[in-house]
């Protein structure tokens, strides 16, 4: 079959003349092709590196107004736990010695009587 195909090309010149324009095109269109990769290869890294470096300040400052916010972290207890008991039991009297002072401008002696938990 394929000397069916090439038989006619060494008895006709035009037709020899014929395939070398087209392996000529080919050849050339090769090249185009392997250049618009390298060029679309250099263009997608660029991007890439233009977006991570424009999204990951977003995301930390994103990050950081969502936990101003809505305080995702908790804040730390300097009690050790111990927090929620003293305001339960002694927070009234801690906000009015509190009061107390503001209204006053001076320093006030509040007694805080503390029970056995």
């Amino acid at each position: 079959m394929l000397e069916r195909k090439t038989e006619g090309l060494l008895d006709n010149p035009k037709a020899a003349n014929r395939a070398g324009q087209i392996e000529d095109r080919i050849r050339v269109h090769t090249e185009d092709f392997h250049r618009w990769v390298e060029r679309d290869r250099r263009w997608r890294r660029w991007v890439s590196v233009a977006a991570a470096g424009t999204a990951v300040p977003m995301a930390l400052v994103l990050g950081l107004l969502i936990e101003q916010h809505y305080q995702v972290i908790p804040i730390h207890d300097p009690t050790g736990g111990w927090q929620g008991h003293v305001w339960e039991h002694y927070g009234r009297r801690i906000f009015d010695c509190t009061v107390e002072a503001m209204a006053s401008g001076e320093e006030v002696n509040c007694p805080l009587v503390v029970r056995k938990p």
